[in-house]
């Protein structure tokens, strides 16, 4: 065998390399220069292809693949369960601050005290400049317990005055997550200066492209769970099955999957809502 050949099983890549030895002079029968080049190229694509297969198939550990507890990884969970609670604290407390900022518009506080009916207030917040850096949000505004005007709540499911005093219920706190019979908000309440019982609500609907940002924040892969289905993953779509078999799991709160080399910490964001954080096993 030449030096330098790689043995296979079918014998392939040793009759590539010789069938060139026996040809390299250029004699009756010899390739043209560029089909050597081919046949080149394809051994090297056939022998990298068995040696990378070898080599994963190594780094894969014996048993069933699948996500299993792991209560060694603690430590580990514990740091990662640490950074995402400071990201969501800091979503919570910029969606509050928004909020303030919305509820200090002279021009709110206009719409509010004018004669108009709802279809004009939501045209007004459709339109008007002062409020094109809150039209990412859906929002609401009242006067007591009366819904003076909604525009472009999230699908919770949840009626706005319901949605309303989900948010506003428990202690202060700059935002708060609210779960309706279809999904998940983000909502922040604020006073609407110079009208007095005035209010207006900011919500975010926590949804697939809400996780896929705060994934781009962390640096990390996360799914957004309620420990019956997966509420949206920060993954493509032929990604997420791998992830899935985590739904379920969440008391258990740190799982790995071996065969992946993967750790996933389950971080609450709220009662009933997870967010499942998942990192390449150290």
């Amino acid at each position: 065998m030449r030096a330098g050949a790689q043995p296979m099983a079918d014998g392939t890549v040793d009759e590539a390399v010789m069938t060139g030895a026996d040809t390299a002079g250029g004699g009756p029968g010899a390739p043209p220069r560029w089909g050597r080049r081919v046949a080149a190229i394809l051994v090297v694509v056939v022998v990298g292809a068995v040696v990378a297969s070898f080599v994963l198939q190594r780094k894969r550990p014996a048993g069933p693949p699948g996500w299993v507890p792991a209560a060694r990884e603690a430590a580990a969970a514990e740091q990662i369960e640490a950074n995402v609670q400071r990201l969501l604290a800091r979503e919570a407390t910029e969606l509050g601050a928004m909020a303030e900022r919305a509820g200090r518009l002279p021009e709110l506080a206009a719409l509010v005290t004018s004669s108009i009916d709802g279809a004009a207030f939501q045209d007004a917040l459709s339109s008007e400049p002062w409020w094109k850096r809150f039209r990412g949000y859906g929002c609401a505004v009242l006067v007591g317990d009366e819904v003076k005007a909604v525009w472009q709540l999230p699908g919770s499911g949840l009626p706005p005055g319901e949605l309303v005093r989900a948010v506003s219920a428990g202690p202060a706190v700059p935002a708060r997550v609210v779960s309706g019979p279809n999904a998940a908000v983000l909502g922040a309440m604020a006073p609407i200066a110079g009208v007095k019982d005035a209010r207006v609500l900011l919500a975010d609907l926590l949804d697939r492209r809400k996780v896929a940002l705060l994934a781009a924040r962390a640096n990390v892969v996360l799914m957004l769970t309620d420990g019956r289905k997966d509420l949206g993953a920060s993954v493509p779509d032929d990604i997420v099955p791998q992830l899935e078999g985590l739904v379920g799991h969440e008391a258990s709160h740190v799982m790995v999957e071996r065969h992946l080399s993967q750790l996933a910490v389950a971080v609450p964001w709220t009662s009933g809502l997870w967010l499942w954080v998942i990192t390449p096993e150290e």
